[in-house]
């Protein structure tokens, strides 16, 4: 039985494993992947095909993987193809349509270590172009060149010459410069731009160099290029609050701009559209930022926990997952809108009230006056 629902002002569906990443492929059609590790759980390994179908958001087509779960998700920005990346170190290119998913090929992109283990592949994304990949393996990156029959690694990167990894944990997540020169990384403490086509490290900026953000450890969450890509946009949490910070693409990432926006960790931020971003936060509320003045416009109760992760859609809603199995579309737009005509109503109400409390004191002030004559005569 496959679980829809509305509520408030956000559509909603259940899958049947807890969501780990996803990609939006337009405003009504979504990718979803996560799982439950070993098969032997009864919990799949998937990736979903979810559309917004007359206002009700339906999982329409999956593709399982076995005992191999989704840990990484990106869409090509030049063909309908989803990249995803699993914790057994494989990566599956996977085609689309509006109905249905197709696997394209799948091949080993990490390497076991001695145990057994195999590094982190959770940041994945393409470059502008749609012709290279760049996936995580634990604290460092490796830059592939893609076509529609495979991956072909051009270079590993992330190590310094001393053969030290430049991130001290697993990269949370990555992004390449609107111009597809650079590559934004970042893990809980390090912010790093690479030279996409070197490798080579340009700027990074360390957590712990931020002040006035008070008590707890301040671990990154996000962070994304400006459109004009002269800037970066990054989530910073602490234990019981959230903060954006606006950094000037330079040495040492230099902090521009701070806010604090929630009172509440946050757990992810998305990317930009017309400088407006979508952060998610621990307690399963999303807010709309406005990057411009790192004002919160609008906030919407969408999960019952903590944000896995948050998309910015064209049309200014968004669509987030979280560890509640759920995926749900936001109708930011029309939250705003109802607060827009609410305050509108609250503005003619009060001028009604002092129209009439003038028209009152105005009548009194005659009636007075008119008593006073009739005294006088």
């Amino acid at each position: 039985v496959k679980f829809t629902m509305s509520r408030g002002f956000a559509k909603y569906v259940k899958l049947k494993y807890p969501p780990t990443a996803s990609a939006v492929l337009s405003d009504k059609l979504f990718a979803v992947g996560g799982g439950g590790g070993k098969s032997k759980s009864g919990i799949p390994n998937r990736i979903s095909l979810l559309c917004l179908d007359q206002d009700e958001l339906k999982e329409i087509a999956h593709l399982d993987f076995d005992d191999d779960r989704v840990v990484g998700l990106c869409a090509s920005p030049k063909g309908k193809v989803i990249l995803c990346t699993t914790h057994g170190g494989k990566t599956h290119a996977v085609g689309y349509n509006d109905k249905e998913l197709k696997l394209m090929f799948s091949m080993a992109t990490g390497k076991a270590d001695p145990s057994g283990d195999y590094p982190s592949q959770r940041a994945v994304a393409f470059n502008p172009a749609g012709t290279q990949v760049v996936i995580s393996h634990g604290e460092k990156l490796g830059m592939w060149d893609f076509s529609t029959s495979g991956l072909k690694l051009i270079r590993d990167f992330g190590v310094n010459a001393d053969g030290k990894s430049w991130h001290a944990e697993a990269i949370r997540d990555v992004c390449f410069h609107p111009d597809g020169k650079r590559i934004l990384s970042h893990d809980d403490s390090t912010c790093c731009i690479w030279d996409a086509k070197t490798g080579k490290l340009l700027f990074e900026h360390l957590s712990e160099k931020s002040s006035n953000v008070g008590k707890g450890a301040q671990k990154f969450r996000g962070a994304v290029f400006t459109e004009d890509g002269n800037k970066i946009i990054t989530a910073l949490s602490t234990r019981d609050a959230g903060f954006i910070q606006e950094h000037k693409v330079d040495k040492d990432l230099p902090i521009v701009r701070q806010k604090k926006i929630v009172t509440c960790p946050i757990t992810t931020i998305s990317g930009l559209d017309k400088m407006i971003a979508f952060v998610g936060c621990s307690d399963g509320r999303v807010a709309m930022l406005n990057c411009a003045n790192i004002g919160i416009q609008c906030c919407l109760d969408i999960h019952s926990m903590p944000i896995t992760k948050v998309h910015a859609l064209k049309s200014h809603n968004c669509f987030s997952i979280a560890f509640d199995n759920f995926c749900g579309h936001g109708l930011m737009q029309a939250k705003i809108h109802k607060q827009r005509r609410q305050f509108a109503m609250f503005l003619i109400f009060a001028f009604l009230f002092l129209l009439s409390a003038t028209v009152f004191l105005a009548g009194g002030d005659f009636i007075r006056k008119l008593q006073g004559t009739a005294t006088v005569s």
